[in-house]
Order: C-alpha cells, then sequence, then structure tokens
C-alpha cells in the first residue's frame, strides 16, 4: 500500500494530496461530486476554438492554486489551523464556476436584474448543508464561515484573504502559469521559488521583499499580455458572442423549444437560462460543458430556425462571423440593420487593468533599514505599484469600438 498519494501535474510536477495512506479533508473535498465537476469544465472557456490545446479544466486549475497556497504556508510556518484554512480556500475558490468557465455569466440570465457572479455561486455551494462540500466541511469541524470570509475578502487576517485574492495571489500565480502552458506561450511564466524565498507576513499583511520587485513586474507585465492575445483574444470574443446570440435566439423561440422539449436532451437542466428563471444550487451544480453542448446539439438537429441554424454552424467553425475595428467596419453598412440583434453587436473595447485601483489588493513590499544606534535591523513596509507600467498602459489604452458581425445577414 502507498503510503502517499501525488497528483501529476505539468506545471507543479508533483502535489501531494494524501499523506501517510491517511484519507483527509483535502482528499474528501476533491472527490466531492461538486469538485469532480470541474474535470468537465474548460478552464479557458472557449478559447480552444483559436487555441486547440486550451482544453485544461478548472479542476485541475483549482489543485494547482491549492499546491501554490501550500507552498506559501509552508515557508511562511503558518500554524496548522490557519494553513488548513487557506488552503481550503485555495482549493474550492471557483468550484461556483458554470459551463464554459466566465462565458457563462455573459448567457446565464439576471436574477432579479442582477448577474450571479461564480464567486457568488461558490459560496452558495460551500454554505448549502445539502452539498458534498458543505457535509466534508462540518464533518472535519471547519469554521465555514471563515473559510468564506477568506474567499469574500473579509477575513481578519488580510495575509489570507492576499494568498487568494489580490495583484499577487495564488489563483493568479497558478492560472497564469497553467494557461500559458496550454495555449503555447511564454508570457505566463514567474520565479515561484523566487518569490517563496522573499515573502513574510508583516503587520498581518503578506509582503514581498523589494528585491523581487522586478520578479514582480514581469509577473505584471505577463498579465498585459496574456490579457490582450490570450483572454481577450477578438477571434475568442467572436465565438462567444455567437454563443451569447444562440442563447439570445432561443429565448425568441422559447415557445418552439418547449413544445419539442421530449426531442431536447437536458432540456430541465438548462431552459431556465432560457425562461429567465432561478436555480437551486442542486441544480446548478448539475451543468457542465458535455450536458450544455449536447443540450445545443440536439436543438441544432431539430432543425428549428433559420438563424438559430446560422449561429450553430457559425458556432461550429467561425465562417461568416467575424470582427471589425471601428476604421474598417463602414464597408458593411450596418445601419440598416441596427435593430436586428442578430446582424451585429457593437462593443467598445480597452486594455484591462493590470492591477487593481483598490488598496486592499494591492501588493506590499518591505525592506530592512539598519539603526546605527539601535543597532537593530527594522523593516519598512511600502504599498507597490510599478508607475512606469501604470504609465505604459495609460498612454497606450485607446478605446475604440469593435463590431461582432454576421455576414449570413450582413453582405
Amino acid at each position: 500500500m502507498r503510503d502517499n498519494f501525488f497528483i501529476k501535474d505539468p506545471i507543479h510536477k508533483e502535489i501531494t494530496i494524501i499523506d501517510n495512506n491517511k484519507k483527509n479533508i483535502i482528499s474528501e473535498l476533491i472527490n466531492t461530486k461538486e469538485f469532480q465537476r470541474l474535470k468537465y469544465i474548460y478552464q479557458l472557456g472557449l478559447a480552444y476554438k483559436w487555441f486547440p490545446s486550451a482544453t485544461h479544466s478548472r479542476f485541475s486549475h483549482c489543485i494547482g492554486t491549492y499546491e501554490v497556497v501550500c507552498k506559501f504556508t509552508q515557508v511562511l510556518r503558518i500554524n496548522s489551523n490557519d494553513a488548513k484554512l487557506v488552503q481550503i480556500a485555495g482549493l474550492l475558490h471557483d468550484i461556483g464556476h458554470g459551463p464554459l468557465s466566465h462565458v457563462f455569466e455573459k448567457i446565464a440570465p439576471k436574477i432579479n436584474n442582477k448577474e450571479i457572479s461564480h464567486e457568488e455561486w461558490t459560496i452558495k455551494i460551500i454554505s448549502d448543508q445539502n452539498t458534498e462540500i458543505n457535509k466534508v466541511l462540518r464533518k472535519y469541524k471547519i469554521d465555514i464561515k471563515q473559510v468564506i470570509s477568506i474567499l469574500d475578502g473579509t477575513h481578519k487576517n488580510k495575509w489570507m484573504t492576499q494568498l487568494i485574492s489580490s495583484d499577487l495571489d495564488c489563483d493568479r500565480i497558478d492560472y497564469l502559469l497553467r494557461d500559458s502552458y496550454f495555449v503555447g506561450t511564454h508570457y505566463g511564466t514567474i520565479d515561484l521559488n523566487i518569490l517563496l524565498k522573499r515573502v513574510k507576513i508583516i503587520n498581518n499583511e503578506l509582503c514581498f521583499s523589494e528585491v523581487s520587485s522586478n520578479i514582480i513586474k514581469s509577473f505584471w507585465y505577463a498579465r498585459v499580455h496574456m490579457n490582450s492575445d490570450i483572454y481577450e483574444n477578438k477571434n475568442l470574443r467572436v465565438f462567444e458572442w455567437i454563443l451569447e446570440s444562440i442563447f439570445n435566439r432561443l429565448r425568441d423561440i422559447k415557445d418552439v423549444l418547449n413544445s419539442n422539449k421530449d426531442k431536447i436532451y437536458y432540456f430541465d437542466r438548462y431552459s431556465w437560462i432560457i425562461f429567465n428563471k432561478e436555480i437551486s444550487v442542486q441544480d446548478y451544480i448539475l451543468m457542465d460543458d458535455p450536458t450544455l453542448f449536447s443540450f445545443l446539439e440536439s436543438i441544432k438537429n431539430l432543425n428549428l430556425d433559420k438563424i438559430l441554424n446560422d449561429l450553430f454552424d457559425g458556432f461550429q467553425n467561425g465562417n461568416k462571423f467575424t470582427y471589425a475595428i471601428e476604421d474598417n467596419f463602414k464597408k458593411y453598412k450596418l445601419e440598416k440593420y441596427k435593430n436586428n440583434i442578430y446582424a451585429f453587436k457593437e462593443e467598445t473595447w480597452k486594455s484591462k487593468k493590470v492591477y487593481s485601483n483598490n488598496e486592499k489588493y494591492n501588493v506590499v513590499l518591505y525592506n530592512e533599514q539598519y539603526d546605527k544606534q539601535s543597532n537593530k535591523v527594522s523593516l519598512n513596509v511600502i504599498k507597490f505599484k510599478d508607475s512606469e507600467l501604470k504609465k505604459t498602459m495609460n498612454n497606450n489604452t485607446i478605446e475604440y469600438k469593435i463590431f461582432f458581425i454576421n455576414e449570413n445577414i450582413v453582405k
């Protein structure tokens, strides 16, 4: 019998889940149906449409985030109770994602005129006493309110929330390393081992040595490039718009769908999106990428509607769907199609902020100062932002209009 259980991972190599052949809370959380569901949700949504190898899952990212948190808690020598809490938060931070990850938030209906984010669904799943995750947490006497406070940024120990959500956190470290690996770029590389040697907790905050500032700058530049070239890739936005348009069309023909519901796979699982209904946690966790695609494919096979057929064909391969920057769209003469939501969509485009304006998310640095009189070394703590990077970003951020165009309609 094995003494240890490892998960092989291309980013972190070996991730230890079980020590000394003993089941533990981490292994039991991973084996819950809510967590196992993440195996069937693409980390990067529709990115595989443009980057064929981008088929990694939320499951691998959550375990990778857990591993990064473990590395930080080990070097920081955190007491076992606090370490366990923040490790659990890292493991569970993304369990609220719907099918296709962030893309789902664009197609899901608003409830009481309010979008429900994946972060809110994460908290709902952890809080619901009927979920397996909640039962495991209670079995091990974990304070669920504390786990939630780490995730929503209200925990009394600021360093805990910074490890999970800040301008340099374990979530971003893993997804930049992981996403860049699977899309085939080198933008997201960061020297994690050096960071781990230069981190302390000072005044309840996570602080990095000032000598690591260049590594942090490199991390921010990685985000800039990953955002512009991968996460906000305009070709991917075309596919996202087609999927949004498919669900808009399904809402328009909902009566036809309802009369054919016996022929539609997983109709009961996804009809709430079309009929703008609320959904329970138990129903939410039944959704994943394969069942969503089966639902859509079965509708496509019914051949119900010309517009819907064109949208499905475009979603399959992108043919006859494109984008145009403001200066190049005039040839399409879109004015006469302005009331047709399936003809085109106009968006304002600008670069995403590389770090937060909210001070509580900022990176904190420390340096050592020697006092001759007292013969002691004191630590000086400063908030850190890369002013040159911010200036560069501001100078190069040009807002412009982009048009997603359905050439089946716009001739």
